[in-house]
């Protein structure tokens, strides 16, 4: 059993921590009952074990005897003791003998005192020894996977204000006023963000799949009906900060999304698909010149 301890001048166990946590005490009594503290298990029930059968009345932990007693647990509150168990290789060769020794250990529900009656070196070869109870390992968890992207609606879009607002866009331009509140802006860069390990600290280029696409250009048609003109540079700040909001964290189409900065989203919506840009302009302000603002 693990040298589970309890050290007065650190956390000392109440008898009703120790009741739930070791080994089931019960009217008084110690019944052979496993028992779990703080999740661990401890080991209070009697269990099978190769050397068993050799007589317990004394038994040898950390180089030192300890002799049996009619201790019930019960009586160790506020003490410092230790679970043990028997080593699997009998080997009488069990090391220095440890002077700093716990005064009380456990093992089988039995417990057992520190006896100092006969040296660390006359002790016999028949005398079992134990060791430790170490917890078992707790199985690996898998790496939290990032969720995949799930398309919401298509927004409702607003008609085109009658105001033209000549600022810049907003941040958080894309949520009613009431869900703004709380939500962290993380200003995009202006580049596309480097990725340790996969870009060797140049500028990645941006791929897009048809998820962020369709985003950004819904964030775009919101953005020019909000603000009752076409977009200038400084616009796609706000539009790009929303558009990895939407995504980050994300996986898109079987892939990690990857963080976008302002330059590469503004050349994608005016370069990279010009004329999907240029029909919404065209549709939304048929009496504006073409590429001024953009």
């Amino acid at each position: 059993m693990d040298c589970y301890d309890y050290d007065i001048d650190n956390e000392v166990p109440s008898l009703g921590q120790i009741a739930e946590a070791g080994l089931g005490i019960q009217g008084g009594t110690v019944s052979h009952n496993p028992a779990t503290h703080d999740g661990i298990a401890l080991p209070g029930q009697a269990v099978h074990h190769p050397f068993l059968d050799i007589p317990r009345d004394q038994i040898v932990f950390a180089g030192l005897l300890y002799e049996k007693t009619s201790l019930q647990l019960v009586h160790l509150e506020h003490v410092h003791f230790a679970f043990v168990v028997p080593l699997e290789q009998q080997d009488h060769d069990v090391g220095e003998a440890d002077e700093e020794g716990p005064k009380w250990v456990i093992m089988n529900a039995t417990v057992y005192q520190q006896s100092n009656m006969i040296p660390p070196y006359e002790i016999g070869d028949w005398v079992l020894r134990t060791t430790k109870w170490q917890q078992p390992a707790q199985p690996a968890q898998p790496a939290p996977q990032n969720p995949a992207y799930v398309a919401r609606p298509k927004r409702t879009m607003p008609p085109r204000s009658l105001v033209t607002d000549d600022e810049n866009l907003q941040y958080l331009f894309d949520l009613p006023a009431a869900d703004r509140q709380g939500i962290q802006i993380i200003e995009p860069s202006h580049k596309n963000p480097t990725r340790p390990g996969k870009t060797r600290g140049k500028t990645p280029r941006s791929s897009w799949a048809a998820a962020p696409r369709n985003y950004l250009f819904e964030l775009v048609e919101l953005a020019m009906r909000l603000l009752n003109r076409p977009l200038r540079f400084h616009d796609y700040e706000a539009i790009t900060e929303a558009l990895n909001r939407e995504f980050r964290g994300k996986i898109v189409d079987g892939i990690a999304y990857a963080e976008k900065g302002v330059n590469p989203v503004n050349t994608y919506v005016v370069k990279g698909i010009e004329f999907r840009y240029d029909e919404l302009v065209k549709h939304l302000f048929p009496t504006a010149k073409q590429g001024v603002e953009q």
